[in-house]
């Protein structure tokens, strides 16, 4: 696994790793719960079952080195919307993601974070996708650039933002609105729901063919204080960005 550095704006109690997860060794298997393991079976190509295993294997070595736990022992579950948390009082804010041959983990001692990595050639039927993701600002100005990549600078600032918030990503795309920030590398991000926190966010290097961002919270008031961070409402919908 490989560290990514950001841009200069990513506070310094994120971190995010890179993950190879096109193959599995057999310590990867030990690592996973039986549940863990059922559902990687259950995954019917051996590309997504080694995604699955690669990225879950990962993540709870990585945990497991902050909360001084044997990976097969640091308390995963199934959050809001499948975003994965800790349980039994276990105190860290991460998020994963995975596409073709990488997974990004992201990780924080004090604030909620949403990770994205998707890959270009998985991109098809580009123009129903822009429809359905995009707002119209969005679409405007991507054509200049190779398409899939342009789709996908929207689309991962769009999911890492949304997996910040901890809402559900399909039924929130247009209530989210990304460009390109200020500064190299950065995601300005605005949304149409009042409540929500403030979101900063930016793009993470990536080999070639893979699109990725990173998107974070404003900091809780103490780190032990998972409380603190004003979080927004799960049954939110708001109805729109106006264009």
């Amino acid at each position: 696994m490989q560290a990514l550095t950001g841009p200069e704006a990513v506070p310094a109690d994120i971190s995010v790793w890179r993950l190879p997860v096109d193959r599995n060794a057999a310590e990867d298997w030990l690592v996973l719960t039986s549940p863990e393991q059922d559902r990687a079976w259950r995954f019917r190509l051996e590309a997504d079952r080694a995604r699955y295993v690669g990225a879950r294997a990962g993540l709870r070595r990585l945990l497991a080195g902050r909360l001084g736990l044997a990976p097969a022992q640091v308390p995963l579950r199934a959050g809001k919307h499948g975003k994965p948390e800790l349980g039994q009082g276990a105190s860290c804010f991460f998020n994963v993601s995975h596409a073709g041959g990488y997974a990004l983990v992201a990780m924080s001692d004090r604030r909620e974070v949403g990770v994205d990595v998707e890959c270009e050639q998985d991109i098809f039927d580009l123009e129903p996708l822009a429809g359905y993701a995009l707002l119209p600002a969005e679409r405007m100005g991507w054509r200049g650039l190779p398409p899939a990549a342009a789709f996908l600078r929207r689309w991962t600032g769009k999911e890492a933002a949304l997996k910040a918030w901890g809402v559900g990503v399909a039924q929130h795309l247009l209530q989210v609105q990304v460009h390109p920030g200020g500064r190299a590398g950065e995601i300005a991000v605005s949304a149409a729901c009042a409540d929500w926190p403030a979101c900063e966010a930016c793009e993470l290097a990536m080999p070639a063919g893979y699109v990725a961002a990173l998107a974070w919270l404003p900091a809780v008031r103490d780190p032990e204080d998972r409380a603190g961070a004003i979080l927004p409402s799960r049954s939110a919908r708001a109805p729109g960005i106006r264009q």
